[in-house]
């Protein structure tokens, strides 16, 4: 019986293939790591120009669709991408990437038009000064978490700098 059962179905699958119906691709199981991995490896067979933005959707989502081949299939966990800075996080931490690219475009908009760095005089850490960002209109909005200037090309994460 259950023979017969997983026969109908590979028909039924066959069936639908040529029909013209796609079938959905597997759900795997894929860690931070796996996909922070996986992305790096498409990005390198990009055509010059393009970047790993093509994977994000509009909720900073990553889109699994062209990392199927690499992966295995589709992650059972949704993770999210900063387009500004290209971190990834788990569904858990979502937010993060949607502040990550708010607070990267006010710094950029700050630093471009103020000729200075949003950070407060003395600050080693190089907290991103939320008050300085509000006061010049570059931020509507105070995040719920604490950013940090890096020394990389005046990008920021959400990892403190020492």
């Amino acid at each position: 019986m259950f023979w017969s059962k997983k026969k109908r179905h590979a028909a039924k699958n066959a069936a639908e293939t040529e029909a013209g119906t796609e079938l959905s691709p597997p759900v795997v199981s894929a860690t931070l790591d796996d996909v922070k991995r996986v992305i790096r490896e498409f990005e390198q067979h990009l055509p010059k120009g393009i970047n790993r933005t093509v994977l994000i959707g509009q909720d900073n989502e990553i889109n699994f669709q062209l990392l199927i081949p690499a992966l295995g299939g589709i992650p059972q966990e949704k993770y999210y991408m900063s387009r500004e800075t290209f971190e990834i996080f788990p569904e858990k931490d979502k937010h993060i990437a949607i502040w990550l690219d708010v607070v990267q475009r006010a710094v950029d908009e700050y630093i471009t038009e103020e000729k200075n760095i949003p950070v407060l005089p003395g600050d080693t850490r190089k907290k991103i000064s939320y008050s300085l960002l509000q006061n010049n209109y570059y931020l509507k909005e105070r995040p719920p978490l604490d950013f940090y200037l890096t020394d990389l090309e005046d990008m920021i994460t959400h990892v403190p700098q020492e």
